[in-house]
């Protein structure tokens, strides 16, 4: 865990997994309105109770968001924000650190999502 290097494809798949972040926080919050009210018409097997839908929806995201979540917590406060914002916006680093410190930090905020997915063997 001292060199936090990942192989390139393992980095990469995290590097996507990571720009999905928004995507997963906006189904994860929306999850209460994209769940159907039961009509009281048959159509089909699928899960009636809206409380369980919604549930299953949430349950999908929250153990990727959490990932994503605790792997920015041990970063320094001062580097999340360009850290995340490059990943996922392709920003540019701001000015107040070296461009070798901020692309140590991005690299082992990157090891820290794969590490709390259980993508490495650390």
């Amino acid at each position: 865990m001292a060199e936090f290097k990942l192989e390139k494809e393992l980095r990469q798949q995290t590097i996507w997994f990571i720009r999905r972040y928004p995507l997963m926080l906006t189904e994860y919050k929306n999850a209460i309105w994209k769940t159907k009210v039961a009509d009281g018409m048959p159509h089909g097997s699928g899960v009636s109770d809206t409380t369980a839908q919604e549930a299953m929806i949430r349950c999908k995201y929250a153990d990727d968001l959490k990932a994503i979540d605790n792997a920015l917590m041990r970063v320094p406060e001062a580097y999340r924000k360009g850290v995340i914002d490059s990943i996922l916006y392709k920003i540019p680093y701001p000015y107040y650190a070296a461009t070798s410190t901020w692309k140590r930090w991005r690299r082992r905020f990157i090891y820290f999502v794969a590490y709390e997915k259980g993508w490495t063997n650390d």
